[in-house]
């Protein structure tokens, strides 16, 4: 967090799921006192420290309210907030950042913190932003998870169901597939399913999602498949909803400079929150 609405936002939705999944709290504040260009005068350095201990002392007052001071910690890390946050990840169960905004090409090529956390962390990274827009789809206050077959997807399948059990929320698996024409979906639980014409993804989204429902029989699940672009298909699918859950590939260390293009894009513009699950 930063004292900003985004960061708020970020804390308020880090307390809430520390409130259901019985988890502590650390909450982060990392600042770069140092101008860009050149370096800030004595007076300068010690103004701004004291604003980020300020800052980051009210965040853990307001956390420790709700989930009891002995659960909730403050750490002020002082350089690269990106770094910081991507150190501060190592070991924990989930990192939470908050978004100012959509983050357009710019942000893309210049890289933000968000996604460079969301791309290095070492642990799931979920975004989240103050408004939350776009129009409510199907799968309105269900979590969503991208699957393509791969492993990080099976990973991201996992974290997904682990957060419905504790939400007693349900759950979509969404495949995007490029050459499908049209959409459909499928519901398990009133075993209903709408679609013009069956596609070959509907036998390995099965594949994948049997496992996990295995071990979360309680969780009622989806299949859907969506046509077209997997970036715009994910979206759309995930239109009001709880959660957006992604794998991403660890590549090597060059290319983890930036998350895979499926990753940033859902990052970059999904209207609710997106968790970026490594495989």
């Amino acid at each position: 967090m930063d004292g900003s609405p985004a960061g708020d936002v970020a804390l308020e939705w880090a307390v809430t799921e520390a409130e259901v999944a019985g988890g502590d709290l650390l909450v982060c504040h990392a600042y770069a006192p140092e101008h860009i260009v050149r370096p800030l005068p004595a007076e300068g350095t010690e103004a701004a420290g004291q604003i980020a201990r300020r800052c980051l002392a009210a965040a853990v007052a307001k956390a420790g309210r709700r989930l009891g001071s002995a659960r909730v910690r403050g750490e002020l890390r002082v350089g690269n907030p990106a770094m910081m946050l991507i150190e501060a990840s190592a070991g924990a169960g989930m990192v939470v950042v908050g978004s100012h905004g959509y983050l357009g090409r710019g942000a893309r090529l210049l890289g933000s913190t968000v996604l460079r956390v969301a791309g290095h962390a070492d642990c799931p990274a979920v975004v989240v932003r103050p408004l939350l827009s776009g129009v409510r789809g199907p799968f309105a206050d269900h979590v969503v998870v991208g699957v393509d077959g791969s492993q990080p997807a099976s990973t991201a399948l996992g974290f997904g169901f682990r957060y419905a059990a504790l939400h007693d929320v349900g759950l979509v698996a969404v495949h995007v597939a490029g050459e499908w024409p049209s959409d459909f979906w499928t519901d398990d639980r009133m075993l209903q399913t709408y679609f013009v014409a069956e596609p070959p993804a509907e036998a390995m989204l099965s594949v994948e999602v049997e496992p996990w429902h295995h071990q979360f029989p309680g969780v009622p699940v989806k299949r859907a498949v969506y046509g077209g672009d997997p970036v715009r298909g994910l979206l759309r699918a995930a239109g009001g909803a709880r959660l957006l859950v992604v794998g991403d590939r660890r590549r090597d260390e060059l290319r983890r400079l930036m998350l895979g293009s499926v990753s940033r894009g859902v990052v970059s513009h999904a209207g609710c929150p997106v968790a970026v699950v490594h495989g």
